[in-house]
Order: C-alpha cells, then sequence, then structure tokens
C-alpha cells in the first residue's frame, strides 16, 4: 500500500512538472486516495425478524412457516430445582407478591400466583433421513409474580443504577437463554375458522399482561400439571394449545388440526413462544355464540374480531394495527403456510412501502 501511496504522490508531481493542470492530477490523486482506503461495504443479517420495511422484536429461533415439527419430533423435560434469583430481582418479586395480596386484603381484582416454566435450554435438530425439524425444550419451575415482576418490568431500574435488562439480557442471551428471565415459556396459535377466518382477540384491561391490545387467537403458557404427557414428566405442547383454544375462544381443535412452525423469542418481554396454525370446524357466527353463552378465558379477553384469511387482509392487519412482536410473526408464517412464502413476500413488499 506504502507503495501505491508514493508512486500516485510521484504521479502527481512529474504531472505538475510536465505541464499536466494541477487540478486535474489532484482530482485523481484523491479518488485514488479514496478507493485504497475505502472500508469494504458489507450487509449485516438483522436478527430481528423483519417484514418489509418493519423491523420486529421477535428473533426466530427455529422455523420459517413452511417446515412443520411432527409430535414426535418435540421433546420436551422439566428439571425440578428452582432457580436462584438474584437479590435485586428477588426484592422485585417480593414487591409484587406484597401489593397482590394487599389488593387480596381489600377485596379488590387480584393476580394469583400460578405455576409456569421457564426455558434453561434448548437443542435445535433435525432427523436423519428427511431432515424434518426436531427440537428438545428443557424446562425450570416458575410461576406468574416472577414473570410480572420481572419480564413485565425489564426495563426498571435496579438499585446498581442498571435496568434488568442492561445488567442480565446484555449479550447473546437467545442461545443460551437466562433460565431467571425466560419466565412464561407457551404457545401462540392463529385459529383459522372453517369459512376462512382468522380469529383475533383484544386483550381486556384487566389482563396482568399487554392489556387492551389486539392479539391473535390463542396465547397460553404451558401449565406445569394440567399440560402434561401421558408419560414422562415433561409438558405435551399440543395439549398447552387444545387447552388454550378451548378456555380462550371455546372451541375443541384435534391435535392433528394443530401445526407447530418453530419457535423465538420476543425481546420486548424476554417472552418465548412455540408458534403454531389450527384450524377449527367451528364458523365465526358459531364461535360468536359460544362465547355468548360463556367460556373459562372470557374475562381475558374484551373482544374476539374476524378478519378474512388473506394475504392482503392479514398483511393490512400486520402493518396498522398495533400488536406485539410474536402476534405478528405468527400471522405471517400462517399466511406462509397456507399460501407460500413467495406469494406472501411479493404482496408485502407492495404494502410495507
Amino acid at each position: 500500500m506504502l507503495r501505491d501511496i508514493i508512486n500516485a504522490v510521484l504521479g502527481v508531481i512529474i504531472g505538475v512538472i510536465l505541464g499536466d493542470p494541477l487540478k486535474e492530477a489532484w482530482g485523481k490523486f484523491v479518488k485514488y486516495m479514496k478507493r485504497l482506503l475505502a472500508k469494504p461495504k458489507t450487509i449485516k443479517d438483522p436478527s430481528y425478524f423483519t417484514i418489509g420495511n418493519e423491523t420486529t422484536s421477535f428473533i426466530v429461533c427455529d422455523g420459517d412457516g413452511v417446515m412443520t415439527y411432527s409430535p414426535e419430533n418435540i421433546e420436551t423435560r422439566v428439571n425440578n430445582h428452582a432457580v436462584e434469583l438474584p437479590s435485586d430481582l428477588k426484592i422485585l418479586r417480593r414487591e409484587i407478591e406484597k401489593a397482590e395480596d394487599a389488593k387480596k386484603q381489600r377485596g379488590e381484582s387480584y393476580s394469583w400466583n400460578g405455576p409456569l416454566l421457564s426455558l434453561e435450554k434448548y437443542s435445535i435438530l433435525r432427523t436423519k433421513v428427511n431432515e424434518d425439524m426436531k427440537v428438545i425444550f428443557s424446562f425450570v419451575p416458575s410461576d406468574y409474580y416472577t414473570f410480572k415482576a420481572l419480564n413485565m418490568n425489564l426495563d426498571k431500574q435496579l438499585p446498581s443504577g442498571y435496568t434488568i435488562r442492561e445488567k442480565y439480557l446484555a449479550g447473546n442471551t437467545v442461545r443460551q437463554p437466562i433460565p431467571a428471565l425466560a419466565n412464561g415459556v407457551g404457545v401462540a396459535i392463529t385459529v383459522i375458522t372453517s369459512d376462512n377466518y382468522v380469529i383475533l382477540t383484544k386483550r381486556s384491561p384487566e389482563s396482568g399482561v399487554r392489556p387492551n391490545e389486539l392479539d391473535i387467537s390463542v396465547v397460553e403458557a404451558i401449565h406445569p400439571s394440567h399440560d402434561r404427557k401421558a408419560v414422562g414428566q415433561g409438558p405435551d405442547l399440543f395439549n398447552t394449545a387444545v387447552r388454550g383454544a378451548e378456555e380462550e375462544l371455546g372451541v375443541v381443535i384435534p391435535r392433528e388440526n394443530i401445526k407447530f412452525l418453530g419457535f423465538g423469542v420476543d425481546e420486548q418481554y424476554y417472552q418465548w413462544n412455540i408458534i403454531g396454525i389450527a384450524h377449527c370446524k367451528e364458523k365465526a357466527e358459531e364461535i360468536m355464540k359460544q362465547r355468548s353463552r360463556g367460556i373459562p378465558g372470557k374475562w381475558e379477553m374484551e373482544q374476539i374480531l374476524f378478519i378474512p384469511f388473506k394475504i392482503r387482509d392479514v398483511l393490512y392487519t400486520i402493518k396498522n394495527e398495533k400488536m406485539w412482536s410474536t402476534a405478528k410473526v405468527a400471522l405471517y408464517w400462517s399466511l406462509v403456510f397456507e399460501y407460500t412464502k413467495r406469494g406472501v413476500d411479493k404482496e408485502a413488499e407492495k404494502l410495507f412501502k
């Protein structure tokens, strides 16, 4: 490089001596130096799920909306050892516990502390013959108060001056989950009616998580005992999806109608979900009537809405409605599963400008 620079300088000097215009020589020298010293342009691989020109807070770990996990290729384990929270996080959890207990004593609406699971680790695999998707999840026990105290307050400042996010989620917390914060692992399912509508829900003001927001059909945390496999300690994620649809929508979805498309983490809440799509036998009007007669989880949903399950209608909803990133990924993957990735992306290019 030094030799090239010297040659360029000499070229300028000689050009001047020989009568070449100084301006022209200097211009050539400057252009040459810019090319010589310019850094190569690089295109970074985006970590966050992006659709059109919109970047979400969701990071895909496995899946693309095309391939699916068959039931035998989802393995779950529960290691029954409690996660020891750091002292500053313990204080936050105790504050939530005291606040909810005080509400209970005053006869006010309060959140009860149900059992949850936290993600300890996962392994992404492929089958030998067909290279089908396969995954192993390892969970540890957690509870709702831990989720509410920590995951809903990731940007809360700690006594150290750092936020929870800054102190505990800096670095690569996707490949290696942080069990103290990976609370409330669940399933996120888009349900399609027999008359081809996708069901959306609006969360109630009393909902402990994302009140008043638009969401997909079913978002259900894995329950350690209700969703247990017939054999073994781990949960059956298909049981979680079936239970969630019955509690939140009042519909019974056969296990074989549920397709899990992948999983990842929404870094807004550091919440991990396995995303899927399911078809139910009911029409939109039947589901509305069923809801009017009462369902177990009705209090969590202000209302349910139905939009045509067509590419443009769903993409328009993703673009214009306020919803968390997990819901947007679930809707996009559901479209891809039904209509092909090329068709969905082609329409998205037109709409997301």
